[in-house]
């Protein structure tokens, strides 16, 4: 999203058409902001319509963004316009989509099965799909995609990934000139933080990609990493040296160290986005753990044997109880029993699931210490 002129996004929404249209006559947007990744080149228009992009863009779809609910639906029900593809055109006689990709490659997905004999669609849908209502953008503002598609996705219509949605965040903010506080009003995202901390993350992320060493292999996979972890863990944030004032790390050269983590040798990481990076890494870099954060970065320690050695450094520097341990893991043991085994089976909802994997996660990990110790005792 190129720095624009700031921009009354009210007129820009407000100055379309309704147009008949048939699907023949539409593309793919392959600078769909979510196929972003750092460093993707931005097609011109002169090439959108070329088979080779506009095959790729669609396998994108398919691939990354999926569109199986929407071949499912609109297979049964038919393609029904009430919430409109918005169109711009790039010729006399075609269109690419602003907002409405996933509907489009289903559309395009379905008509090519119909016509290969894969299903049999009924005849009023299969013409549903042929030729439809849309709505067709007069203007001329080159970033009007970003400007439907955050007002229509960021809230969570079809929920963008975490990298793209930080970035049309961060574009918007510096473009319109809007705080957080209002960028939060605008998109619906609650509560306000959210909109904050993916625009700190999002420039987080961009001056890690500038490192000279690490910057180039840094895809959007690793941007949890400053979603998820840094910007999220204060030590952390202390660490690097984060600026909020001027939105880049200061202490560049423990961002590099992180950054040689994050890639690793010879392509193997030394740690990943998990629970044990997120809990383990923030104690790392306190200075009381300086040693073990040294032998960790030399690589004479992985970050499961620095999760160790912190436990064990942490029992040595309290008093031990055995009465109270004892009754902590009586009272462990009934939360366990308490589980609500059905409810987690039939988790249906995002966070329900992320929830669900989380317990997995550590009820693993409950279960491996509980091993491994009952071994140590019987030792004695």
């Amino acid at each position: 999203m190129p720095n624009q002129k700031k921009v009354d996004i009210w007129v820009e929404m407000s100055n379309m058409d309704s147009i008949e249209v048939r699907l023949e006559e539409i593309y793919l947007d392959p600078n769909n902001p979510r196929l972003e990744t750092p460093g993707k080149e931005k097609q011109d228009d002169k090439r959108i319509g070329e088979s080779g992009i506009q095959q790729e863009c669609l396998q994108q779809i398919r691939n990354n963004v999926g569109i199986d609910d929407l071949f499912e639906s609109i297979k049964t029900s038919g393609f029904w316009t009430i919430d409109r593809i918005v169109l711009r055109a790039v010729d006399s006689a075609k269109y690419v989509v602003i907002e409405g990709n996933r509907r489009v490659a289903a559309l395009m997905t379905l008509k090519d099965s119909h016509e290969k004999g894969k299903i049999t669609l009924a005849q009023k849908i299969y013409e549903g799909i042929l030729k439809f209502e849309a709505l067709l953008y007069k203007g001329n503002h080159p970033d009007i995609a970003w400007i439907v598609q955050g007002f229509r996705h960021t809230p969570g219509i079809k929920s963008w990934n975490r990298y793209p949605k930080a970035k049309f965040l961060a574009e918007f903010e510096r473009n319109s000139g809007k705080s957080p506080r209002e960028i939060s009003s605008i998109f619906g995202i609650k509560p306000t933080k959210e909109v904050t901390h993916l625009i700190r993350s999002y420039y987080a992320f961009e001056q890690a990609k500038q490192d000279e060493d690490y910057g180039d292999m840094l895809n959007s996979d690793k941007f949890g990493h400053f979603d998820e972890i840094i910007l999220v863990k204060e030590p952390f944030q202390k660490w690097m040296g984060w600026n909020d004032d001027k939105q880049c790390f200061i202490k560049t050269d423990n961002l590099k160290k992180y950054l040689s983590w994050v890639v690793g040798a010879e392509g193997k990481p030394k740690i990943d986005i998990s629970p044990t990076t997120r809990d383990v890494l923030p104690k790392l870099v306190q200075p009381e753990n300086s040693k073990i954060l040294e032998l960790f970065d030399e690589g004479k320690l992985t970050i499961e044997e620095c999760k160790e050695k912190l436990f064990t450094s942490e029992i040595k520097r309290r008093p031990i109880d055995i009465s109270d341990i004892i009754t902590n893991l009586d009272e462990t043991k009934k939360v366990i029993n308490t589980l609500p085994i059905p409810q987690l089976q039939l988790a249906k909802t995002k966070e329900e699931k992320e929830q669900k994997k989380r317990l997995i996660e550590l009820l693993e990990e409950l279960s491996n210490i509980i091993i491994r110790q009952i071994k140590n005792i019987k030792k004695g």
